[in-house]
């Protein structure tokens, strides 16, 4: 599998290795410095990777056993280890496990559990952690409900756009928060607010999108 940024690119081998190349300006190439390489180098502590996901200068490992490990820039905590550094050379382990699926945004992070609870770390100046708490989190926060009071579950997919984040229920409802300066969550509106509480994305006619999804 290959995973871009802006100027680095991952590789995700058959054995859960993974190789990079590019800048590296953050540490985002994972070889304990900010060297840029112009030829793939191995990722020196990733091992027994399925996925990964990348933002603008960080980047998202998922281990067989549920486990994430993140490495870059980290200046909004979107590393999830209650630090924050402009270059994290290293691989750490983000403080959440159980996790079955990771999507990245610019500057955050989403993290779906196998239980169905969708987390996030990182940027929030948008409102794109779906969390009420203030500017950014270093460490995972759970996305709360539709109704702005508990915690959404039943997700089984996420994704991340630049700010903003989308989740899809069991029942292929589709709800989106963070940025809408280009109507990016599908309300019918484009607006230069923070979206915090997931929205569910509508048609034309403002009807659910759910139908419609295979």
């Amino acid at each position: 599998k290959v995973y871009t940024t802006g100027n680095e690119v991952h590789v995700l081998l058959a054995d859960g290795a993974v190789l990079a190349a590019g800048q590296n300006t953050s540490g985002e190439l994972g070889i304990n410095n900010t060297t840029k390489s112009p030829y793939a180098v191995k990722n020196i502590l990733l091992e027994d990777i399925v996925d990964m996901a990348t933002g603008e200068n960080h980047y998202l490992a998922l281990t067989r056993d549920g486990y994430v490990y993140a490495g870059g820039n980290n200046a909004y905590g979107q590393l999830g280890n209650r630090l924050t550094s402009e270059a994290q050379m290293a691989a750490y382990r983000m403080e959440i496990a159980d996790v079955s699926k990771i999507a990245a945004g610019a500057n955050h992070s989403v993290m779906l559990k196998s239980d169905g609870t969708v987390w996030t770390a990182g940027l929030n100046d948008k409102g794109q952690l779906g969390n009420e708490i203030e500017e950014k989190a270093i460490y995972p926060v759970q996305v709360i409900d539709v109704d702005g009071e508990g915690y959404i579950e039943d997700i089984v997919e996420i994704g991340s756009g630049f700010s903003n984040t989308y989740v899809m229920k069991k029942d292929g409802t589709i709800y989106g928060f963070g940025a809408n300066a280009n109507g990016q969550l599908g309300q019918g509106t484009a607006d230069a607010e923070s979206h915090i509480i997931p929205v569910e994305l509508k048609d034309y006619f403002g009807n659910s999108i759910a139908k419609d999804i295979e």
